[in-house]
């Protein structure tokens, strides 16, 4: 019977450290779900990107700018159709 206050003892150790397993600080859950309405940007021409002021998951303006592309070869292009005018 010498064994029993050893058991008990070790048993309140571990209920002791189970409830402080559960105190704590975690933000509070929230249940439901989140909607979006997606916008996908995309340029009407393949090119390098060269300016991008707008970052991602920004709230912008409607008609602000979101990326600049280079135009390198469009301003070659037209100076090409230019010349042989």
């Amino acid at each position: 019977m010498t064994g029993r206050p050893l058991f008990r003892l070790s048993l309140a150790g571990l209920a002791l450290l189970g409830l402080t397993a559960c105190l704590g600080e975690e933000e509070p859950a929230h249940l439901g779900y989140v909607e979006a309405e997606w916008t996908y940007v995309s340029a009407p021409a393949a090119g390098r990107i060269t300016e991008m002021p707008a970052k991602e998951g920004e709230s912008v303006e409607t008609g602000a700018l979101l990326f600049r592309l280079d135009s390198t070869a469009e301003e070659a292009a037209l100076a090409e159709a230019e010349a042989r005018v």
